[in-house]
């Protein structure tokens, strides 16, 4: 008697799969009225039960964590059509589709919409994209693409990248079927520059945009897009390259760019191929009203290759 009560003790375990449950109930009820295996059944209902809920909770939690993760990735402010199939979306390991155009006013300020080098002859064919950037010291970087304000059709995708490998690729459907062109894109990826003990974040990385079979060099240097947020007649961009204490230096490198300059379309220089030992630079935008008024310069801090 006693070798067949802890026969029957092994599938009744806590520790028994689910599916070993009717067999369990089979052998027990063939038993008899015996109590002892009968509060063994009644603890194996007790331990699934457990086991579920504690699942259950878990993919609960689970599901939760990722939906706010990808709540905080995706721009709430985005309007998008739910019906279309290329809209503003989470889509795996970014945000990214086609959007309305906001009313919102642009930004008050002078502010850079795109760091990066020019894609000539960018070429997708069965490839995927593919963003490579500067250095961030392995620390997470936001990444925001997105057609440059003159342009119609209103995409973005935005994305962030945590594994420090100064790379990111994504699915090309969206891509595709929205015949997205390179050269109407404005691309700006953040991150933490070092300089010394000293993090600095928010700082610029120079990007290139490529396939994951071929990444372009940046023989010319980057492209600089700006935005204002008012009427401009003018506009003077300069670079100084950042020294290890932090402080910018030496002869800036500066271009002034006239026309008449509208919100709604960026405005593209270029300085050419920026240089510094330490790979950072302080970049100051300053713009002047048709009237000549000269509004205060804004500063950025860019890292290049």
């Amino acid at each position: 008697m006693h070798t067949s009560f802890r026969q029957e003790r092994g599938p009744a375990s806590l520790l028994s799969p689910i599916w070993a449950l009717p067999h369990t109930l089979s052998r027990a009820s063939s038993l008899g009225s015996n109590p002892r295996i009968f509060s063994q059944v009644s603890v194996t209902f007790s331990g699934i039960a457990l086991h579920l809920v504690l699942s259950l909770f878990a993919w609960t939690n689970n599901a939760y964590a990722q939906s706010t993760v990808n709540a905080s990735l995706c721009d709430a402010q985005i309007t998008n059509n739910s019906d279309d199939v290329f809209g503003y979306r989470f889509r795996g390991n970014r945000c990214e589709g086609r959007y309305q155009q906001p009313t919102a006013a642009p930004p008050p300020d002078l502010t850079i919409v795109s760091f990066a080098c020019p894609s000539p002859g960018f070429t997708l064919g069965s490839s995927k994209p593919m963003l490579v950037w500067s250095s961030a010291n392995d620390s997470p970087v936001s990444i925001r693409i997105e057609t440059l304000p003159q342009i119609r059709l209103r995409y973005r995708l935005d994305a962030v990248d945590a594994d420090g490998n100064s790379r990111f690729t994504w699915d090309s459907d969206t891509w595709r079927a929205l015949s997205i062109d390179p050269s109407e894109l404005g691309i700006v990826i953040k991150g933490h520059a070092k300089l010394g003990d000293n993090e600095l974040p928010g700082t610029l990385l120079q990007a290139r945009l490529g396939t994951d079979a071929k990444i372009l060099d940046c023989p010319s240097g980057p492209t600089f897009h700006v935005r204002t947020g008012e009427r401009l007649a003018s506009l003077k961009i300069c670079a100084k390259a950042l020294e290890k204490d932090g402080q910018a230096t030496g002869k800036p490198i500066c271009q002034t760019v006239t026309g008449l300059f509208f919100p709604n379309k960026s405005i593209e220089v270029s300085l050419g191929v920026l240089k510094s030992a330490t790979h950072l630079l302080q970049i100051s935008l300053e713009g002047s009203l048709p009237s000549g008024v000269s509004g205060p310069p804004r500063y950025f801090r860019v890292k290049v290759d």
